[in-house]
């Protein structure tokens, strides 16, 4: 379960015994009586196991966010930088070319004066376009393994969005605000949002396949449980247990869960980690 929905399950129970305390003290013993019957009743988990989803759902949306918002600032710096390079470079061919295109037509006058055959006309060479050179770097081959959603290949798919993204960009520039998903794509993301992918993407992915690959994703990340020995998981309910009876300080407890996450995985740590937000607890 996750540590927030697995700390708020603690909080709400006995945020409930002290209100009821102060505003219904006639009515408190039927009201826990009741509460202890539904805590025993299977609404009461699948409740909480709705709870702990979205609260999985919601941070991984916050945390993709932030993670889209950051790699968009890199490859607009340096689609900037590269745009800002290239009128240098476009403004100096320019001035050669001006340059040779003079001397050109004084040596001609010259030459006609004295009837001695013209020369050929020395070419510059033409400037690169900065979008020309993301093309360059970032264009590989073809997915060597698939990504097999069913019959759906996706990296396929992906690797044809992600090529004509890259031409398209060659065309024109992709504005920030309606492009999110192409951009992205230049950094390898595949940027999945239920019923706000681009025209563009819809090219190459059918809507279908996209929300069966966002739902296969997903549900691969929910499913994903955690399981800790026996003796692990009581030490946590005493640890609980022993601050909300206030038998032991949360140092005391801190000190025990900290001292006992060393010989556990990085994934039983986490459940850990979540047992140190106990000071978020009511007093």
């Amino acid at each position: 379960m996750h540590s927030g929905a697995w700390t708020t399950e603690i909080f709400l129970p006995a945020r409930y015994k002290s209100i009821i305390s102060k505003y219904l003290p006639q009515e408190k013993d039927r009201l826990i009586q009741d509460y202890g019957h539904w805590k025993r009743s299977s609404d009461y988990k699948l409740y909480w196991l709705e709870k702990s989803r979205t609260s999985v759902q919601l941070d991984t949306r916050v945390e993709c966010s932030s993670f889209a918002g950051d790699v968009l600032r890199q490859e607009t710096a340096a689609i900037t930088t590269s745009i800002n390079d290239d009128y240098a470079n476009i403004d100096s061919n320019n001035n050669m070319g001006m340059a040779a295109s003079s001397s050109f037509s004084s040596s001609t006058a010259i030459q006609d004066s004295e009837s001695i055959p013209s020369s050929s006309i020395p070419t510059t060479s033409s400037a690169t376009t900065p979008l020309d050179t993301i093309a360059t770097i970032t264009t590989e081959g073809p997915p060597c393994f698939p990504w097999l959603i069913g019959d759906f290949d996706v990296a396929d798919a992906f690797y044809r969005y992600r090529c004509h993204v890259i031409q398209q960009a060659n065309d024109r520039l992709l504005q920030i605000e309606k492009s999110v998903h192409e951009l992205l794509s230049l950094s390898h993301i595949l940027l999945l949002c239920p019923n706000q992918h681009s025209d563009t993407m819809l090219h190459f992915f059918d809507l279908a396949q996209l929300q069966k690959l966002h739902y296969s994703l997903l549900t691969e990340s929910l499913n994903d449980s955690i399981t800790l020995p026996d003796d692990i998981y009581l030490k946590l309910v005493y640890a609980v247990t022993d601050v909300d009876a206030k038998v032991k300080t949360r140092g005391q407890v801190e000190l025990l869960l900290l001292t006992m996450a060393q010989d556990l995985d990085i994934r039983q740590q986490s459940v850990v980690w979540g047992g140190l937000q106990l000071r978020k607890l009511c007093d």
